[in-house]
Parts: C-alpha cells; structure tokens; sequence
C-alpha cells in the first residue's frame, strides 16, 4: 500500500561499483523481514536492488528473508546483475538449504553473458576476429574495395 517502496526511496544510489553500505542492508533486511507474504518481498527486493549494488554477500544475508527457498532462487537470480564481485556468487550458492537451488543458480552464473548486457558484444567481436582469420586462413579472396578493418585484421598492407 502506501508505506511500499517506502524504505527504497530512503536508501541513497550508490556509485555503478560501490557496493550498498552495511547499514542499508541491515536496514532493507529488517524492512523486507517484516513484509508478510513472499511475493510482495521479492517485489520488494528486487524494486530495492535498481540502480544499485551490492556483494555476494550481501545477496546472500538478503535471501535468507525470504520463507520459501523457491523465491531465494529467484531473487538470488535477479540480483546476479547487480552483484559486483560475481566471481564470489559460490557464497550465494552455498546459502541454499537444497543442493537443486544451488545446482539451478550455477547454471545462471555460467551463463553470465545472458544476464550482464555488456558481454554479448565482446563475444560477437570476438567470433568476428575468429571468423576474419579463419577466411585469411583458407586464402578466400577478400575484394580490393574492402573496408580498412577488414585489411588491418588481415595483415594485407
């Protein structure tokens, strides 16, 4: 009702990677804690979690708010985005009273690209630069009228 998103509006917006302070933590546990049912919490949660950023750990204390560990999977999976050091998310994954949750959060964490925007772009620059070598690698013609890039990434001078 009139008191959601209350306690969001009051936590400030961090840096892009500057991590939520302890105390806005505490504070968004203890809000989230009183929240009756687990869907208005994970709206909650995840209405928090915008703009800001926060560690592994702190995924991990704010998951434990939740009473059915169905819904910890998925906030835990909504938070991997704003998660600044994903490479401790095993920190996350060991919370988990069922090893199905922790099984069902690593396949998100390996699959990272589909979830931090910024990676599908090095990929595709990286399949351009295989796929540019493997044509020079089998001498296919390359027309004289080609784009500079495609000439310094050929070595044709």
């Amino acid at each position: 009702g009139a008191q959601q998103h209350n306690l969001s509006n009051r936590i400030p917006v961090q840096g892009r990677r500057q991590a939520m302070a302890p105390a806005a933590i505490r504070e968004l546990e203890i809000y989230l804690g009183n929240i009756l049912f687990d869907r208005d919490r994970l709206s909650e949660a995840r209405f928090a979690l915008k703009g800001r950023r926060v560690t592994a750990s702190q995924v991990a204390v704010l998951m434990h708010t939740f009473t059915f560990e169905s819904n910890q999977v998925k906030f835990a999976k909504y938070a991997y985005q704003y998660t600044i050091d994903k490479k401790n998310y095993h920190r996350v994954k060991q919370a988990f009273t069922f090893s199905s949750s922790a099984r069902e959060l690593t396949i998100i964490s390996t699959r990272k690209w589909h979830i931090d925007k910024k990676k599908p772009l090095k990929f595709r620059g990286f399949f351009l630069v295989c796929f540019l070598i493997f044509i020079d690698g089998f001498q296919i013609h390359v027309p004289k009228h080609k784009g500079p890039l495609i000439g310094l990434l050929l070595n044709d001078h």
